[in-house]
């Protein structure tokens, strides 16, 4: 455990004044609370970070500036702190003003003998927050683009494990959710010989880096169909090779019409001739 010279200790003035002098340079928001949670002492940064003047939060409380910790939390949180966990806290700080930011808060127990106190640094994750809240809504508007698709799709990395899949494709192998199939492989989903077929055509299109079309039979429950299949290579922006995505849809009712039409075209020509 990390040992911090405690800064009201007037018997070491001189680690006293460095230590300060370093916190209150600090750019990140330090704080001390004593054993109930009173804060003892704060840095520049951390009165900046919430709009309060100088030793303005000097005798507030945790539970004073964050709305989501409570008084009753404490006692836990001292706790854990006492048996030299360091504890991490996802939540939020009040500004003086109202305004509410997203913080990280990281708390250690210190003693020096005669006292003991957390010595706790905050961070302000509201960018990383808003970061990561545009990635959900990314994640939400391709997972609602996909699951719409009326045919398979699906994205597989460089050993073929299926990344991502759509609704159709997940209740083509019979289970219910698109993240049941996470994970699992063409020899996981499908008789070998056909998983083995799979893999090749993997292979063959990350080796080339080009895109296919493939057209194929196969034995369905409604008897012989048509699958139509494209598949390419997903390339990273630094040239790396990262996996597969592909869609494949039924076709069948398209062969269909077009053997019919090569039919009715060579009865007409046979017709003509004679």
């Amino acid at each position: 455990m990390s040992k911090i010279i405690d800064l009201s200790n007037s018997e070491h003035p001189d680690y006293f004044w460095m230590t300060q002098a370093i916190l209150d340079k600090s750019k990140t928001p330090f704080y001390r609370h004593s054993p109930t949670g009173k804060v003892e002492y704060v840095n520049h940064a951390a009165s900046q970070a919430l709009g309060y003047r100088e030793g303005e939060m000097v005798g507030l409380y945790p539970w004073d500036f964050d709305p989501d910790f409570k008084p009753e939390h404490w006692p836990n949180v001292w706790e854990r702190l006492k048996r030299h966990e360091i504890v991490h806290i996802i939540t939020r700080h009040r500004r003086k003003d109202g305004t509410l930011i997203d913080v990280e808060v990281t708390g250690h127990y210190i003693s020096n003998g005669t006292e003991e106190f957390s010595f706790t640094f905050v961070q302000d994750i509201t960018e990383r927050k808003a970061a990561e809240e545009m990635i959900r809504q990314k994640e939400s508007y391709l997972r609602a683009l996909i699951d719409n698709f009326p045919f398979m799709v699906w994205l597989k990395d460089k050993e073929s494990r299926f990344l991502a899949v759509n609704q159709v494709h997940a209740r083509s192998h019979g289970f219910l959710a698109p993240d049941d199939i996470t994970g699992k492989t063409d020899f996981d989903l499908s008789p070998s010989d056909l998983a083995k077929h799979y893999r090749e055509n993997d292979l063959s299109i990350m080796q080339s880096g080009q895109k296919q079309v493939i057209e194929e039979q196969y034995e369905g429950p409604e008897g012989r169909q048509w699958i139509e299949t494209y598949k390419a290579p997903v390339i990273g922006h630094n040239g790396e090779m990262l996996g597969t995505v592909g869609f494949s849809r039924d076709i069948t009712e398209r062969k269909i019409v077009e053997t019919e039409l090569r039919i009715t075209a060579a009865i007409f020509n046979a017709q003509v001739r004679t």
